[in-house]
């Protein structure tokens, strides 16, 4: 064993690389192409966002016309939609329509019954017409 003694200065040669195993260049394809997605879905996920920004900006923007729109027509006087309290406190049933005609509950039936009276009336001409034909 003396005879075999490595000197300080001797350095064992590292062994050659070995060529890579099929798994491992399947692997290392996969892990490629998986880093190019997500590279590629990165990419996509930034545009949207900016998209999405841009249109949160701009509806940001129309609400706030849309808010002094409301003041300025409020302020004026000209949004016409002011409620009113009941004073009786009643339930109220009452209907403005733009001509300025307020339909009334009842008109429904006053215009069945005044049909049902031109029909009576109707009937009565044609008993008088055939009375004074015959």
């Amino acid at each position: 064993m003396v005879g075999k003694q490595r000197s300080p200065n001797f350095k064992s040669k590292p062994p050659p690389p070995r060529p890579p195993s099929r798994m491992e260049e399947t692997l290392t394809k996969f892990m490629q192409m998986t880093q190019g997605n997500f590279e590629a879905m990165k990419s996509s996920q930034e545009t949207s966002n900016k998209n999405h920004e841009a249109s949160i900006k701009n509806l940001e923007v129309q609400m706030g016309q849309l808010s002094r729109q409301f003041s300025n027509l409020q302020n004026s006087g000209g949004f016409g939609g002011n409620t009113k309290d009941n004073p009786n406190k009643e339930s109220c049933n009452a209907i403005n329509l733009r001509s300025r005609v307020v339909p009334s509950p009842d008109l429904g039936e006053n215009s069945k019954k005044s049909e049902s009276k031109k029909v009576s009336e109707g009937e009565v001409e044609q008993m008088s017409k055939e009375g004074v034909e015959n």
